[in-house]
């Protein structure tokens, strides 16, 4: 399987609005092996699999200067549901607890029915040193400390786990085990004592009550990790959460292409410092943050359901004064969607609210990374000039959306594999955003014509009607834009990729005065697309392909999209077969068992934005066998 999602991102088929999922499969798959071995593997499991317990005496001790905080639910529970998850994915592994155990008898005198909370405190007396401290649910106190070559008598003892000196102390019905050099914190400890919940926690209870494990960022722990993202160079100059500062003197200069680390925290460091690196905005919103969390479940049918939030200071997401005016506001256009997707198999859908708030803000390292890529993959050396003026464009025509709704198949036999792509927009005034994205494409060309390179991606535009409608096409001849329009095989190769002809067609259609249909597609798509919209009134989610993940949804949400695995490799194995033919030996792409969609809705309530991501029992088994081939 690494194989395959190597070659694909290495072939550049992941290209359009899957690109970044390629990437976390790539890196997933890199570390798969290591993530569930035994050594390393338990911990993260427990945080997946354990089941709801009341959690509000447990986060009654939470110390007020903490950083951060783990919770794990009902340990017992915790490791059922561990096996599970190991059988689910074809893991041959002793549970979490049979492993502790083997470590350090924690067994005797553990309440494997109550929660373990994991905390993160600040160093102290100027250490550099962040301090960890469990707190181990018990019932019988004196048993657990002389299972640890501890003397119970001692009000602190010093232990032995996994060959580490700690110390414990007994405070109610909780043993709270630490460094040796936290003998004062310690003392500090009432054996009956109980803290104010911190006011994060107090807002998240209810949620962190029905999550089976969290993990959380108090505002002292977020700016702790802003702190080590730094001294970690995840970004390009120093910054502290009060002003970060840019990235890039240039926010369109070219990406530094560093060798990619091949897995572990490298990966994931240069993953972020690529992240940050074309979304600068995505470092400020992260150090403007007073507090973070990712809760996750396992429920009694093996569906897991991850959910994540971010808290802010202020009442919505970004300060008004980051929020853009367009022009056109006449009439409120915030309705749902139609929908696009009725039925069959995709890659991509969904539907949901925008807001020009975080929309707009999105534009700058989108346009950045798409100007890297033409001068990466086509040759093509931008003006910087015309790029600034190409993504002002773009800011305008996006500050305009209210909604969208979306939808990517990966199409079958002679569909063009980037055919079906669309994407309906809800917008102030449909013929507005007309004009603005015919500015959009003008200034594109402009862009690519002054550019110096022999690749010329430059539109050819012309009148359409479709299905009663009136809009306009966007074309460009694929073989002779890279110069090969004489040989035979690129012209085939290029048929295959964007249909009869080998041109890739981009069409811009008003639908009525606030919705706009954007797609690339077929003149048969696009009619069967249109004709679903107008049969339907709202958007629905009752289609057979996606009840499975949408059921699973525990909150509304601003939007919602299901991504399919099943689908997407059938879709790579056409990018696949459309670059290089036939290939002896077997397929190049290993195919995703046929399964439900992953779900993923999100919002914004207050200062709070939240995100939740389902995965269906049947695609978990799902992943266990594609891990497998």
């Amino acid at each position: 399987m690494l194989v395959d999602l190597q070659t694909a991102r290495d072939n550049g088929s992941g290209a359009g609005w899957s690109a970044p999922i390629l990437e976390i499969l790539y890196t997933l798959a890199a570390n798969m092996g290591r993530f569930l071995h035994p050594r390393y593997g338990t911990c993260a499991l427990l945080l997946v699999v354990a089941t709801p317990a009341a959690a509000m005496n447990v986060l009654r001790q939470v110390p007020r200067d903490a950083l951060g905080l783990a919770v794990i639910r009902n340990l017992a529970e915790a490791d059922a549901k561990t096996g599970k998850l190991l059988e689910f994915l074809g893991v041959r592994s002793a549970g979490p607890l049979a492993l502790i155990n083997s470590i350090a008898a924690l067994d005797a005198g553990l309440d494997q029915r109550r929660d373990l909370l994991v905390v993160l405190l600040p160093p102290e007396d100027n250490a550099r040193k962040i301090q960890l401290a469990v707190w181990l649910p018990v019932k019988n106190y004196d048993a657990l400390v002389r299972s640890l070559d501890g003397d119970p008598d001692r009000r602190i003892a010093a232990v032995t786990v996994a060959g580490e000196d700690l110390l414990v102390v007994r405070q109610a019905d909780w043993a709270v085990l630490m460094d040796p050099d936290q003998r004062d914190r310690l003392e500090a400890l009432q054996s009956d004592a109980s803290t104010e919940i911190p006011q994060q926690l107090d807002e998240w209870a209810e949620w962190i009550n029905a999550n089976d494990a969290t993990l959380i960022a108090l505002p002292a722990g977020v700016r702790a990790l802003w702190a080590k993202a730094a001294s970690e160079k995840l970004f390009d100059s120093g910054s502290n959460p009060s002003q970060p500062a840019p990235l890039e003197n240039s926010p369109f200069a070219p990406i530094h292409q560093s060798k990619r680390a091949e897995a572990g925290w490298p990966a994931i460091r240069e993953w972020i410092r690529a992240t940050f690196s074309d979304a600068p905005e995505l470092a400020k919103w992260a150090a403007e943050a007073d507090g973070a969390a990712c809760g996750v479940r396992l429920d009694a049918d093996g569906n897991g359901i991850v959910g994540f939030r971010l808290a802010f200071s202020y009442a919505v997401f970004l300060p008004e004064a980051m929020m853009p005016a367009p022009e056109s506001q006449a009439t409120d256009n915030t309705g749902k969607l139609p929908p696009i997707f009725d039925a069959g198999e995709f890659v991509l859908t969904g539907s949901g609210h925008i807001s020009p708030r975080w929309a707009v803000p999105a534009v700058a390292p989108y346009v950045r990374q798409m100007a890297n890529d033409l001068t990466t993959n086509y040759g093509n050396k931008l003006q910087q000039g015309d790029v600034a003026k190409f993504r002002q464009a773009v800011e305008k025509t996006v500050a305009d959306v209210r909604a969208f709704s979306v939808l990517t198949r990966p199409g079958a036999g002679p569909d063009g594999v980037f055919t079906n792509n669309f994407l309906v927009l809800r917008v102030g005034s449909a013929q507005s955003f007309v004009k603005a994205m015919g500015t959009v494409m003008e200034l594109w060309n402009t862009m690519v014509d002054t550019a110096q390179g022999s690749v010329r991606l430059i539109f050819k535009v012309s009148p359409i009607a479709i299905a009663g409608h009136q809009g306009t096409e966007y074309s460009i001849d694929m073989a002779a834009a890279i110069g090969g329009p004489a040989i035979p095989e690129i012209k085939t190769s290029m048929e295959k990729l964007f249909g009869a002809g080998g041109e890739f067609r981009l069409q811009i259609v008003p639908m009525d005065d606030s919705t706009v249909l954007l797609s690339a597609a077929t003149e048969a798509q696009v009619v069967h697309v249109i004709d679903v919209m107008e049969k339907q009134e709202i958007v629905t989610v009752e289609q057979p392909e996606l009840r499975a993940a949408a059921r699973l949804f525990t909150e509304q949400s601003d939007w919602q999209l299901f991504f399919s695995p099943h689908g997407y490799s059938e879709w790579l194995t056409r990018q696949m077969d459309a670059v290089l033919g036939a290939v002896l030996g077997g397929p190049v792409v290993t195919q995703f068992p046929a399964s439900p969609p992953v779900g993923i809705s999100g919002g914004v309530q207050g200062r709070m934005v939240w995100t939740e991501m389902v995965v269906p029992v049947k695609t978990i088994r799902g992943f266990g066998e594609y891990l497998r081939e």
